[in-house]
């Protein structure tokens, strides 16, 4: 009596039942699969433990940087001008509309190691300011006079502006 054997089963190895394997290549696809999740896992840790790192640098550049308070009071063209000579800030006083002042800030490396500066300005004061130099290296045991130059336009309207600069020096790594 003849048994009905496929062609697939007639031409399997011997001692090899169809099927078999199977679950070897399913095993090995859960296994790739757990080690991919894993190292997921792993990636998403280091992306946010360095994203915290940063932030937290971020934070503690900014409580040592230099802050200088920003100040100015705008008028009516013709109108009379005051300055105040301050050291501890940014007092362009009181100007006229269509008028500019500037105010000098001394910074100074006095670490063994290059300095990364970089200016920031918030505030409504902030789009009347430009400066003479920003994003740029000092080295080591050098200073650099900084220029802030404020620029009030014609159409400004007659208020207080005020905000802040910030000064960051950060070390030069590389």
């Amino acid at each position: 009596m003849e048994e009905n054997i496929s062609s697939e089963e007639r031409n399997a190895p011997a001692g090899r039942e169809i099927g078999a394997g199977e679950g070897k290549n399913d095993n090995f696809s859960v296994q790739k699969k757990d080690r991919l999740k894993k190292a997921m896992k792993q990636t998403r840790f280091w992306l946010l433990f360095f994203a915290i790192l940063l932030v937290w640098m971020g934070v503690m550049q900014y409580f040592v940087a230099e802050k200088y308070r920003a100040f100015v009071k705008i008028v009516g063209e013709g109108e009379e001008v005051s300055a105040n000579a301050t050291t501890d800030g940014l007092d362009f006083g009181i100007l006229p509309r269509g008028n500019s002042s500037t105010r000098f800030i001394t910074i100074n490396n006095q670490g063994e190691r290059d300095i990364y500066v970089k200016i920031y300005k918030w505030g409504e004061i902030g789009k009347f300011i430009e400066t003479n130099r920003n994003d740029f290296v000092l080295e080591a045991g050098k200073g650099e006079n900084l220029e802030f130059m404020l620029e009030v336009p014609s159409g400004a309207e007659e208020k207080e502006y005020g905000g802040k600069v910030v000064i960051f020096e950060i070390p030069k790594i590389l």
